[in-house]
């Protein structure tokens, strides 16, 4: 007999997956079965002769029925097993899959909730990695605002804000750095979220780092590593950025004018425009011995971003 528990988690769903089902999948699973005999007149299969009744057929069918009710697929995949280790497997599985209403309804599940507090700790730990690496955002909120052990936003010393940085999930990344507890620190690990950011120019995501509400990214972390990153990429917005960053500004000449050098060797114009008219120590056009000129010219008969790089070092030289 059903418990009254029972009967009100019924209620509260959707539908039940059983209704979900259509008429005739579960007639010719009973006459297959020889739990019943179809008249005559319905002897004909619903199916085509290629798509008679197979485990394929009837698993797809629960499948479809399942996608409406993510209360029955949480507790068909929990009820599975009681071990602590299949819990936490189905937890960080429906991290990675991005499926946020499962995963919702695993972590409110009572089975879950039993669970010894580390074990319960590090599967959503272990979770929020999964969906910081895939950048699903609905995962990573349902993680961090679960009932009892929400995941740690700055677990494993903040890897997830590393992992999602480097992929350019900035929506994620929001996420992390304004958990309401334990939120990540842009800071951590000598700045190298925003290292990795300012690397594949992920422009959003260094606005973020650099205006955390605590613990904000260094852009002149590591004598401006993030910088000549983002020059010698061509990303010029994100060069901007760390320029003009409010606290922990870089130098447009740090590292004796390498940064310089190396965006004009590549022919990046607008780096090198945004370097020398930098508001604050702005880069040195003849720094190194007119090093960056020399390098521009290498390439000048060949590509006309080299060309524009010279022009640009030319003009300043002549304003110092």
């Amino acid at each position: 007999m059903a418990s009254s528990d029972d009967a009100t988690d019924c209620a509260s769903e959707p539908c039940c997956p059983f209704d979900a089902l259509p008429r005739e999948v579960l007639l010719e699973v009973l006459a297959w079965v020889g739990a019943w005999a179809p008249p005559e007149s319905t002897l004909a299969c619903p199916w085509s002769a290629a798509e008679k009744l197979s485990a394929m057929n009837v698993c797809t069918a629960w499948r479809d029925a399942l996608r409406g009710s993510p209360g029955a697929m949480a507790r068909l995949l929990l009820n599975t097993s009681t071990s602590e280790q299949h819990h936490s497997s189905c937890i960080v599985r429906a991290s990675r899959a991005g499926k946020a209403d499962i995963l919702a309804a695993m972590l409110a599940h009572a089975a879950v909730g039993v669970l010894p507090q580390q074990a319960h700790a590090a599967a959503a730990d272990k979770g929020l990695l999964a969906a910081c690496v895939r950048g699903h955002a609905p995962c990573v909120r349902a993680l961090l605002q679960a009932p009892g052990h929400a995941a740690r936003a700055d677990c494993d010393d903040s890897k997830a804000l590393l992992y999602a940085a480097q992929a350019g999930h900035a929506d994620v990344v929001d996420l992390l750095l304004g958990a309401p507890r334990h939120a990540a620190r842009a800071d951590c690990h000598h700045s190298e979220a925003l290292r990795c950011a300012s690397l594949h120019g992920h422009a959003e995501v260094v606005r973020l780092l650099l205006r955390a509400p605590c613990h904000a990214a260094h852009a002149d972390g590591r004598d401006g590593e993030a910088l000549l990153h983002a020059a010698c990429s061509g990303h010029a917005e994100v060069v901007k950025l760390l320029l003009g960053a409010r606290l922990h500004a870089v130098r447009a000449d740090c590292r004796g004018g390498e940064v310089l050098v190396c965006a004009a060797g590549c022919g990046h114009a607008a780096v090198v425009e945004a370097l020398l008219s930098a508001p604050e120590h702005p880069a040195q056009a003849d720094c190194n011995d007119c090093e960056a000129l020399v390098r521009a010219a290498r390439c000048a008969f060949v590509r006309q971003e080299h060309l524009d790089c010279m022009c640009s070092l030319h003009r300043f030289a002549c304003q110092m």
